[in-house]
């Protein structure tokens, strides 16, 4: 059904919540993951293995070019001493020979070897990807649950500190109004037993922070 089909997400799909903070935060994590590093070289590995593959579907296209130097003794030439000047400048005593040339090769795939080799590399390559996908999308997303997660304790330990700060107050109005006995030392005990509990709380959640 194509209600149950689907494809990656946006390679940057945090940008969605338009928080630069964890965009950098994410940003950070992938290039630094070394999981991720491992994962493109893998990559870069099985496309060079995929290309080399391809090539042997194709004509093979080389050329040579060689040059040799024969040295020969100036002795075996002869040379009239009347014109020995013209003689000297006329001979040389090496000789440059050049070769050049070129290979054509090309190998006809009746079994289709070459080509299911190719074509197994490139699922290997394809899988490579897959894999550095799956990887990043994995990390972007524990950071996002991590940073979102710290967000909301930050917030709900300002409303702790918010509301230890008001039961403070009201510790101190009942201890005052207990003194001079219109609330009962009871009410006390109870206020300060809440006010102890939301500094634990608070301790609780900094040390998770």
């Amino acid at each position: 059904m194509d209600c149950l089909r689907g494809g990656w997400p946006e390679s940057t799909w945090w940008k969605e919540f338009n928080d630069h903070q964890l965009s950098e935060c994410i940003e950070l994590g992938l290039v630094n993951n070394p999981t991720l590093k491992s994962a493109k070289e893998k990559i870069i590995a099985a496309e060079q293995y995929a290309y080399t593959k391809r090539a042997q579907l194709f004509p093979k296209l080389s050329a040579f070019m060689r040059l040799f130097w024969i040295h020969l003794p100036k002795d075996d030439f002869p040379v009239d001493n009347s014109e020995s000047n013209l003689a000297s400048s006329f001979f040389k005593s090496s000789i440059a020979l050049n070769q050049m040339g070129l290979n054509l090769d090309y190998t006809v795939d009746f079994w289709q070897k070459n080509y299911l080799g190719f074509k197994a590399a490139l699922g290997e390559m394809h899988a490579a990807k897959a894999l550095e996908k799956e990887g990043e999308i994995l990390l972007s997303s524990a950071i996002a649950s991590s940073y979102i997660q710290i967000q909301s304790d930050l917030i709900t330990l300002e409303i702790m500190k918010e509301i230890f700060s008001r039961r403070e107050r009201v510790l101190s109005l009942r201890k005052m109004r207990c003194k001079h006995h219109i609330d009962s030392h009871l009410i006390v005990l109870e206020s300060g037993a809440v006010v102890d509990k939301i500094s634990m709380l608070i301790v609780a959640l900094e040390e998770k922070i």
